[in-house]
């Protein structure tokens, strides 16, 4: 099935998602960025201004007051203490005297003698430590000895110093209390609790401050970048430190849709463009709205449940349908956007919502510049990112088999290949309204991730009589293509077998054609599945195509070869021409009558035999046998004692009587073999005296030959050869092998002798009845056998082989094609071994002979020395 993994919106790739950084990632490369995030969201540590602080200035005692109270289980209760003058250098309207009447009222900091609080002094390691372990439950009834030392211990033991190298005499500066408070906060109280749950933080699995549960709680977000968002933002955009995906950013790479997030106690802004493009196949929901949307099997969570919901409400969307998710933290929905599906048909630029212009273009993947698309291309297109992505890829082909479950067409088969309906019901309604049905030739368009999209139907009509009034458009003016090339409509012959689709205005016109009588039809005439001509079985599986009588109305259940057979009196013996379409499939037969077809033959035998008249009787008549270009065996009653063996005619089947001519030598040639146009279904054979071969255009194009070999040729209205005899091209009259033992013989001399031979790999013993030349005696020969009697042996050319490459050997001086049907002989102590091709890997070492039949023809034996 032709089902790839998901798009993203930026490549259409569906449902592929781009790896996102995190505000984590973000934000907490190293522990003193985490540790100033930390203080900032807990409010703890900043300035005068709400920066946040982190640098060597020093700390007044006045500062620390107000650090210490916001970092208090009472802090809620700052502005309700009494603003009185506790001190008599703290000013009643001072900012900071409800902050250190607050730590003073409640021990956790004390003035000097004389009723001072000193606020401007700078704060001591050894006053900040009494302070944050009275914090922590500790009174001097906890220690001993020397007071001082033994709470300067219990600050080492607590890790409340950690990142602080200080002497107890010395100054605090503010980095050093961010680290003390970020430190307080991660410390144990002597009741065992982590500070930080004291006063309403969460902590980690490790005892640790939950980082991301702080900036959660003050996080603002999601903002869809569009129209005027930036209001939406605290404070300029400029004064954030942009990331974007996990990575440090700039202003200008925040793009339309992306998805925003902001702590503006940091003053970090989070941009992620995750955009997530496929077909919904679940919506789940509960009563706070929808939850999660499945794409193309992958399910997203929603982050803001009832958004998502209004939002697919107002765009209409359900399951079925293409959407982009445009995701944010954690890769979760954080709005959907509706993709607008359409076909490049006539006007269809007119029904977009702006200008095609507008749009950033996506040919098949590839982004592009060029706005020319191609008629019927499928079209997806979101308005609001100004993207559209345009597959032009189109299938044609025979339509096998379809799929409908529960009212949807969900797969088709098209020439053996399965294909998933992008939209099933869709499908489903266009199968009905174009009504194709299994064995139709069809246009298959593709979509995003060669999902089928839509069906458009063929017709067909062969090419006789008024043929060009049952197409429904101008031929003259449409796309004509005919064994992968384009033609002009006069270059159409009769009876080529045409396929036309009304939507694309393109016609396939299909020349290939097979005469001969039919041998066999099965399993009956009245339901043929299969037909066997000349000798050789044809599928009926298609439907056939009809000639200058529309298609004929057949009853319910009724085969249409069946009718066709009927109609035109096809049975065994009748002498046909079957008309091929695409994939070499029989579209049409005709009687040869029917057509008025000419055939051209060489002829084999020439012989006066009883032959059937008419009447019933028998009486002695002249027959030729000939063997037409079509590789088919054909006898006839010839009265021109002119045409004997190896005469080339031309037979007309204009009426019942067949009418022989013979033809002359085609004379000058103004072509050479290696400008020769070949149509690609060309009949060709290859004679030799009474041997022949049918020969492909592939096969002829890797054999040494010239005009000279021709004996005969016809062209079609394009100039190119449908039809040829050559003379001894291939070689392939002959069979190749070793001569391997000569008895009852002697060797050079004519005899009635036996051969013992490996011929095509297969050892036997062979008559000869006639005199037989033996050549050069036992070695590699090339072969001619009639019922298993050696008719002709030859010997064949040598030429010393340098290095095999695949299906070439090199001989230093030229390059020999290595025939497919090769045979590979090992010679040991003067005995022949068969072998294969991919055995020599090496010719170091070894002596390698190839043989051909002529100078320059291709390899048939392989002959390695030993």
């Amino acid at each position: 099935m032709k089902k790839r993994i998901g798009i993203i919106v930026s490549v259409f790739i569906v449902a592929f998602v781009i790896s996102l950084g995190s505000e984590k990632n973000g934000c907490c490369a190293a522990t003193k960025e985490q540790t100033k995030d930390v203080m900032a969201l807990t409010g703890i540590t900043v300035d005068k201004k709400g920066k946040m602080i982190g640098t060597k200035k020093k700390v007044t005692r006045a500062e620390f007051a107000k650090m210490l109270a916001q970092a208090s289980p009472y802090s809620g209760e700052i502005a309700k203490t009494e603003k009185r003058i506790f001190f008599k250098d703290v000013n009643k309207e001072d900012k900071n005297a409800s902050y250190i009447n607050f730590v003073a009222t409640k021990g956790y900091m004390s003035g000097y003698l004389g009723g001072k609080f000193k606020p401007n002094q700078g704060i001591t390691v050894r006053e900040a430590i009494y302070s944050v372990l009275t914090l922590l439950g500790y009174s001097k009834e906890d220690f001993s000895g020397n007071l001082a030392e033994a709470r300067y211990e219990k600050y080492k033991e607590l890790g409340l110093g950690k990142n602080i190298v200080k002497r107890e005499a010395s100054v605090l500066n503010q980095t050093d209390c961010m680290y003390l408070f970020y430190n307080l906060l991660n410390a144990k109280k002597k009741s065992g609790e982590i500070y930080a749950t004291t006063i309403g933080y969460s902590v980690t699995k490790s005892n640790k401050i939950d980082y991301q549960s702080l900036l959660a709680k003050k996080r603002k977000g999601a903002i869809i970048v569009k129209d005027s968002w930036q209001k939406k933002l605290p404070m300029s955009l400029q004064q954030f430190e942009v990331y974007k995906n996990g990575k440090k950013a700039l202003a200008s790479d925040i793009k339309n849709y992306n998805i925003v997030y902001y702590v503006k106690e940091l003053k970090k802004l989070w941009v992620y463009d995750q955009q997530v493009f496929g077909t919904v196949s679940e919506i789940a929901a509960n009563t706070d709205g929808v939850e999660s949307i499945t794409v193309n099997g992958k399910r997203y969570a929603t982050e803001h449940s009832k958004r998502i919901s209004t939002l697919l409400e107002k765009n209409k969307i359900e399951a079925g349908d293409e959407i982009v998710l445009l995701l944010g933290r954690e890769k979760k929905i954080a709005s959907v956007l509706s993709v607008k599906t359409m076909i490049a048909e006539e006007g269809w630029e007119k029904k977009l919502p702006i200008s095609l212009k507008n749009f950033e273009l996506y040919l098949n993947d590839q982004k592009v510049d060029n706005q020319s698309i191609e008629p019927y291309s499928v079209v997806y297109y979101i308005k609001e990112l100004k993207k559209m992505w345009i597959y032009d890829k189109k299938v044609y082909g025979v339509l096998d088999a379809f799929t409908i479950q529960n009212t949807q067409l969900n797969e088709l088969s098209v020439d053996g290949t399965v294909y998933t309906a992008e939209h099933p019901k869709i499908m489903k309604k266009n199968f009905k309204e174009t009504k194709v049905k299994k064995g139709d030739f069809i246009v298959l368009l593709l979509g995003r991730d060669d999902f089928a999209y839509k069906v458009l139907p063929i017709n067909s009509v062969t090419a006789i009589g008024n043929w060009r009034n049952q197409i429904p458009f101008q031929v003259e003016s449409s796309i004509i293509n005919k064994n992968g090339k384009k033609i002009t409509a006069n270059q159409i012959e009769n009876y080529d077998i045409l396929y036309y689709s009304k939507e694309l205005k393109m016609i396939w016109d299909y020349s290939k054609r097979v005469y001969g009588v039919v041998n066999e039809i099965k399993p009956d005439r009245t339901a043929p599945e299969e037909i066997t001509v000349a000798g050789k079985t044809y599928s009926l599986k298609g439907n056939p195509v009809y000639g200058e009588n529309l298609q004929k109305e057949y009853s319910l259940g009724e085969n249409k070869w069946g009718g066709q057979f009927a109609e035109k009196n096809i049975q065994v013996g009748s002498d046909v021409v079957l008309l091929f379409g695409p994939k070499d499939a029989v579209a049409a037969i005709y009687p040869v009558e029917k057509m008025g077809v000419t055939i051209v033959g060489y002829v084999l035998q020439r012989e006066t035999k009883m032959i059937k008249e008419v009447n019933g009787t028998f009486g002695l008549k002249d027959s030729i046998k000939l063997v037409d270009t079509s590789g088919v065996v054909r006898e006839f009653v010839c009265m021109d004692k002119t045409i004997q063996k190896g005469s080339i005619v031309e037979v007309s089947f204009d009426t019942t009587v067949p009418t022989i001519k013979k033809l002359i030598h085609p004379g000058n040639i103004n072509f050479t073999s290696e400008n020769i146009k070949i149509a690609d279904d060309a009949r060709i054979i290859d004679v030799n005296d009474k041997n022949y071969t049918s020969v492909s255009k592939k096969e002829l194009e890797e054999l040494k030959w010239n005009v000279g070999n021709i004996l005969y040729y016809r062209t079609n209205n394009l100039g190119e050869i449908t039809d040829m005899v050559l003379a001894n091209v291939t070689g392939t009259v002959y069979q190749y092998g070793i001569l391997k033992e000569i008895k009852d013989g002697n060797e050079g001399e004519y005899s009635e002798v036996s051969f013992i031979c490996n011929i095509g790999g297969t050892d036997g013993e062979y008559e000869v009845d006639e005199k037989v030349n033996w050549g050069q005696g036992i070695g590699p020969k090339a072969f001619r056998i009639e019922n298993n009697k050696i008719k002709e042996m030859k010997d064949m050319v040598s030429v010393p082989v340098r290095f095999i490459d695949g299906k070439q050997a090199n001989t230093g001086k030229n390059v020999y094609r290595i025939s497919d049907k090769a045979l590979v002989y090992y010679l040991t102590n003067g005995t022949y071994y068969s072998g294969k091709l991919e055995d020599i890997t090496e010719v170091n070492g070894n002596t390698i002979y190839g043989y051909v039949e002529q100078q320059g023809g291709a390899i048939r034996v392989l002959v390695v020395m030993k």
